[in-house]
């Protein structure tokens, strides 16, 4: 039975003292840009600085770890064969064997990852670099827990965790929780995916958080927690999606798909299971495609089968229930942010990726504008306006949304949540200052409200007003430090005033 498969993505760029001593350096580009999670404008810059400088070990390796990191295999297998050709160093040649390592797994050639994976541990004992040794320990762990060795995988997790500072035990206890799910000891699989997420969401790392949650919702299936396996697997789609990580856009396709399963729903299932099927083919990640066609198969010959589960949990962090209660709540209508190209991008990119609150995701757009058209704002509820200005605000009726809004306000004059939605509306018309003051109203009201801060601090962000914006956050964080949108745009602005 084939299983997807937790991995250690360790790639470790050092680009700082380069041969390439140039101010605007391209290869220096496509680095900032991994480390901000911005893949696409990393290959953009990766391919500029291969034009420029094609026998590069730096040059290479950047733009391969960018393909990786968007699930383009075959690619990234090419950029890290070069690598290994103009590797200078014992270090560059570690570093190239890992990353052919841990493309080889993706591709689900064990044989050869595990080839290159322990010519790379070896160099790491050598030169006695304990972290790159507790690395090399993780992967090659990783690759007998594929192979279903459980208790030799354990081995090597156990010897790495005794190498590794707080911040990489996340991956190691990820792959833990794995084994324990192939286990079939579920609580205690989300027991280490919690630790882990723990950690992965202190250091702000919102790639690996989506995955988590894709993991987590499998989890939960598997346990027959529907609520929670729901709402994971959509949340986690959504964020792998936004980081453009193809890879495991497929795969929370393919969660959905036996969720769907163990629900009795065979038709969308196999359109699930279709798409994960296509975007693996697409990428080359030819060991999961073949699952997936064999769970096709299954499905068609044995309708309604929930015991053939070959698309099992695979990588990364878990999300703690304080999370799941935002995500849940009236506020998915301000989503999970995806990649931000430039601070005025921002607005745009939330409404791209603005949900309905109480939908779930399953709800039916062109009906719910048709019913708020047609109803004109004439309930009498406050909840109701408010429920009304979100739909109208989804659909780009910015002016009629914010009547509703004020027709909420008028009839709950402590209404904080329209006031901080009716603050988001006014900045996506620019109307920076009166938002401003929207979202003042919206603290003043509830001042232990995380997702009030989050949204003034949204608004500063368009005013390119990092520092204020980072005290909004804090905020934020202060009251709901697990929430990871809060990191990752924190982070965001430090960088942006970095280069300011």
């Amino acid at each position: 039975m084939n299983k997807f498969l937790v991995l250690v993505v360790a790639f470790v760029l050092i680009i700082g003292v380069h041969s390439f001593a140039k101010a605007q350096n391209p290869i220096q580009d496509c680095a900032n840009y991994l480390e901000a999670q911005d893949y696409q404008n990393a290959i953009a810059f990766g391919k500029q600085a291969v034009s420029l400088y094609p026998n590069d070990f730096y040059a290479n390796a950047c733009l391969g770890k960018a393909y990786f990191q968007t699930g383009q295999f075959d690619l990234a297998l090419d950029s890290f064969k070069k690598t290994e050709m103009y590797a200078t160093s014992k270090q560059d040649l570690e570093a190239a064997y890992n990353f052919l390592g841990l493309t080889y797994v993706k591709k689900g050639d064990l044989d050869n990852a595990l080839f290159y994976d322990e010519k790379s541990l070896k160099i790491d004992i050598e030169l006695g670099d304990k972290k790159g040794e507790a690395t090399g320990l993780n992967n090659i762990g990783a690759i007998f827990m594929r192979k279903g060795e459980f208790d030799k995988a354990l081995s090597y997790y156990e010897q790495s965790l005794n190498l590794i500072s707080e911040e990489d035990k996340a991956s190691t206890y990820t792959n833990i929780a794995t084994i324990y799910v192939d286990k079939k000891d579920y609580s205690k699989a989300i027991i280490y995916y919690k630790k882990a997420l723990e950690i992965s969401i202190r250091y702000g790392n919102y790639h690996e958080s989506g995955i988590v949650m894709l993991n987590l919702g499998s989890t939960y299936r598997k346990m027959k927690d529907f609520n929670n396996a729901y709402r994971y697997l959509q949340e986690g789609l959504k964020m792998v999606k936004r980081i453009g990580d193809k890879y495991w856009e497929a795969i929370g396709y393919g969660y959905l798909g036996w969720y769907y399963i163990a629900k009795g729903n065979s038709d969308t299932a196999k359109d699930y299971l279709n798409k994960a099927y296509t975007m693996f083919q697409s990428i080359g990640a030819e060991s999961e495609a073949q699952a997936t066609l064999d769970s096709l198969k299954k499905i068609s010959n044995s309708n309604n089968s929930t015991s053939s589960d070959s698309l099992s949990s695979t990588n990364k962090r878990d999300i703690p229930n304080i999370l799941l209660s935002f995500i849940g709540s009236v506020f998915l209508l301000f989503g999970l942010i995806g990649l931000i190209y430039s601070t005025r991008g921002l607005w745009d990119k939330r409404l791209k990726q603005s949900q309905s609150a109480t939908s779930g995701g399953e709800s039916n757009n062109k009906e719910e504008y048709r019913d708020s058209k047609k109803e004109e704002c004439k309930e009498s509820s406050a909840v109701n306006y408010f429920s009304k200005g979100l739909t109208l605000y989804k659909h780009g009726k910015y002016q009629e949304a914010i009547t509703c809004y004020d027709k909420a306000i008028e009839l709950d004059p402590k209404y904080a949540e329209a006031y901080s939605a009716k603050g988001l509306v006014l900045a996506k018309l620019k109307k920076y200052q009166e938002s401003i003051s929207c979202c003042d109203k919206a603290i003043e009201i509830n001042p232990k409200s995380a997702i009030a801060y989050f949204n003034k601090a949204i608004v500063l962000l368009n005013f390119e007003l990092y520092q204020e914006a980072i005290s909004c956050l804090d905020k934020a964080i202060e009251i709901n430090p697990y929430n990871v949108d809060f990191h990752y745009f924190k982070n965001l602005a430090l960088e942006k005033l970095r280069k300011y």
